[in-house]
This record gives C-alpha cells, sequence and structure tokens, in this order.
C-alpha cells in the first residue's frame, strides 16, 4: 500500500509537469489558517489501562497553489504550504527515571510515578498533488500529499513522584523538570535552568530544572522525528465570490514519523536494567481551517 500511494504521488506530480509545458490554463492562490493534528499508534498499557495518550495540538498553516484547468470545472493543483502539525502526548502512571551522574559515572536507575505533559510543534513543508472540481460555489477536491520536516521542538512538564531505588529502599523526594526540546540541536543530557540535587543511595545526585530533547537518552541517532511523510488528503471549499472561499481538508499519514530507535517501553526495564525496545509505528492525521483566495 506504501509503495503505491509513493508511486502514485510522483506519478501525479510528473503529470502535473508535463500537462503544464503542454500550455493550459495557470491559474494560483493563497491560503492560510489554523491546524489541528496529532499522532496515532499504539500507547502503553499497564494491566489494562492506557498510561499513554494522544490529542489533537493547534498550528497554522500558510502557503501558495497553483492550478491548471483540464476543463472549466475540473483541475489538477500542487503548492507549497508552510504546515504547524505536532500533537500533545500524556503518561500518568508507574515508570522509570535515569538521573544522570557527574562525569563517566553511569546514570542512576530509579522507579518512578510519571506526569508528563508535551505539546510537539513541528514545521513541515507540504506539497499537495490533488485533483479537484468546481461545483458552483462549492468545490471537491481529493489526492496525495508529501510532506517534509524542516524543524521540531516540544515543550511541557515532566513530574515524578514516589521515586524510589530498584530495591525500593530508598525513598527520594519528588523531582519536577520543566520541558524544552529542540529535536534537531539538543544533545544527550543537557539542560538549562537552576540546578538542583537530590541524595540517592547515598550520593548527591544533581540535575537542571529544564531538561532537552534527549535528556533521558543513553545515546542520540539522528532527531525523533523522521524527515519525509506521505498520505492521502481530501477536502471542500465554498467560494463567497468568484475568489474568496473558506475550506476544510484532512491528511492521513501513511508514513512512521518517529524512529524506532526511540521507540521503548516507558513503564518497566529488563532484567540487565535495560530499556525493552518497541517498534511502534506512529502516524500523523491533520485537520485545515483555510480562508484563501483563487485568482
Amino acid at each position: 500500500m506504501i509503495r503505491f500511494v509513493r508511486k502514485a504521488f510522483f506519478g501525479v506530480l510528473f503529470f502535473t509537469m508535463v500537462w503544464s509545458a503542454s500550455g493550459q490554463s495557470w491559474s494560483f492562490g493563497f491560503q492560510a489558517g489554523l491546524t489541528f493534528s496529532k499522532l496515532q499508534g499504539p500507547v502503553e498499557q499497564d494491566a489494562g489501562t492506557d498510561l499513554e495518550s494522544f490529542d489533537f495540538a493547534n498550528g497554522f498553516h500558510v502557503g501558495g497553489l497553483f492550478n491548471y484547468k483540464l476543463t472549466d470545472q475540473v483541475g489538477l493543483r500542487t503548492g507549497l504550504v508552510f504546515n504547524q502539525k505536532g500533537t500533545k502526548y500524556k503518561y500518568d502512571g508507574p515508570s522509570y527515571f535515569f538521573f544522570k551522574r557527574e562525569g563517566a559515572k553511569a546514570p542512576v536507575a530509579t522507579l518512578v510515578t510519571r506526569q508528563q505533559e508535551i505539546k510537539f510543534t513541528n514545521a513541515n513543508i507540504d506539497i499537495p498533488v490533488m485533483i479537484f472540481a468546481r461545483l458552483g460555489s462549492l468545490e471537491l477536491r481529493g489526492g496525495l500529499y508529501g510532506s517534509v520536516l524542516v524543524a521540531g521542538n516540544a515543550g511541557g512538564s515532566l513530574n515524578l513522584t514516589n521515586i524510589r531505588t530498584l530495591s525500593g529502599n530508598n525513598s527520594v523526594a519528588d523531582v519536577m523538570f520543566s520541558l524544552d526540546y529542540n529535536y534537531g540541536s539538543d544533545r544527550v543530557g543537557t539542560g538549562n535552568g537552576v540546578l538542583q540535587s537530590r541524595i540517592i543511595t547515598g550520593e548527591e545526585v544533581f540535575f537542571p530544572s529544564i531538561i532537552g530533547a534527549y535528556y533521558e537518552e543513553p545515546v542520540k541517532k539522528g532527531s525523533l522525528f523522521n524527515v519525509f511523510d506521505y498520505g492521502l488528503t481530501g477536502g471542500a471549499s465554498y467560494f463567497i465570490n468568484e475568489t474568496f472561499y473558506f475550506g476544510a481538508e484532512i491528511q492521513y499519514g501513511f508514513a512512521d514519523v518517529t524512529k524506532n530507535f526511540y521507540d521503548y517501553s516507558k513503564l518497566t526495564l529488563d532484567a540487565n536494567r535495560d530499556r525493552i525496545q518497541r517498534a511502534d509505528k506512529d502516524n500523523s492525521l491533520t485537520l485545515k481551517f483555510s480562508l484563501g483566495f483563487s485568482f
């Protein structure tokens, strides 16, 4: 299915370029509006209770569109649209946390109750390739889209309560982090803000109040997010006059937008106190509500 969509996307794009060279009537347009997007994928459970959830995050989009007519009512459309996509992510339940130590010392693994809330905000350039049909004041359209990730950021909070060592013998005071993520430039184990500390297994461990995207990671292998996304798109617009319209559009992604390297269980560790790797597929769902002009 994914291979078919990829071939179809580039096939329609090639057809668009060839047809445009044949001298058909060109027109252009402009759109801007609100975006609501989320990730969809498997969530971690504990005894049948969901520990994770994904919800819609708001953003915006703006871009230019290019149309050429096949008939007076039917045509093809492509363009370049800056689209701010993301998701709201929550984790609430039992987990673990690795506190970093100074120098080359191994991190201290602890059991915790994790309450984490993050809003992801990714900057993307979307390239739609669609067929549209104008029926009076109503326009219907559908086709494919490709999307390129330009930058990825996130912000939120992480509260750790009921902190204890893996043996359960050492209780540690609660810890609160602010999350300030840049998935491109952040490095492993980095953060900023006020320096905090706790006594864990008889040793004072220091950590920042604001942590970066890869603070908890043992190693970084590129960004959390994959660069390319693609899928189906469709929508409708109502023209108030010959050029001005408002419309709605949906995008359903087929690609896994997160890297499997960063997919692991947040609930528990294995017998060697290592993370348990997962292979979740997280695809995107996007809703767009636009005002625009078509000339």
